[in-house]
């Protein structure tokens, strides 16, 4: 199958600016269908469902460049600064600019130098979104990159500072 030699599906994704329809006509060659199915089976969600947790935490390593949150938006393909927020929100429990906070303030307290060094949390997510899931994978275990997430902005207390 033409789909199993995509080895890079993060970059496809970006390529096609988050769009279902430019990932499955120009970048995979199929229609949105036979994406569909493929998704189904090899990551156990929705192409949809995939790109938008992709593009989500492709936001979420721009906010942490000292990106503002309109460029961010603009350049994560989303319609308006608001629908970015609100779906930003819904995602990690907390606004972006909280996000950023509460991501500068765990890289400090893990300190400097190499000993110490954390992995941010997309490197982690990037790595579960751009893996391909085995039937006999329990359901538990396929929402790796939510538990990412829920952990990212759970750093302080239970709930995101507003």
């Amino acid at each position: 199958m033409r789909l199993d030699g995509i080895t890079d599906w993060i970059d496809a994704a970006r390529t096609s600016r988050y769009c279902l329809e430019e990932l499955a006509t120009r970048q995979c060659g199929v229609s949105v269908r036979h994406l569909r199915r493929y998704f189904a089976v090899a990551f156990r969600r929705s192409p949809q469902t995939w790109l938008d947790e992709v593009r989500l935490w492709d936001a979420a390593e721009l906010l942490c460049s000292k990106l503002t949150v309109k460029e961010v938006a603009v350049k994560v393909s989303f319609p308006s600064v608001a629908h970015f927020c609100r779906r930003f929100k819904q995602y990690f429990g907390c606004t972006p600019s909280a996000f950023v906070r509460i991501e500068t303030e765990r890289q400090q307290r893990a300190g400097a130098g190499p000993q110490n060094e954390i992995h941010p949390p997309w490197v982690i997510a990037r790595h579960i979104l751009n893996t391909r899931m085995p039937r006999s994978v329990p359901r538990a275990q396929r929402s790796g990159v939510r538990r990412v997430a829920e952990r990212t902005t759970s750093v302080i207390g239970n709930k995101c500072p507003r």
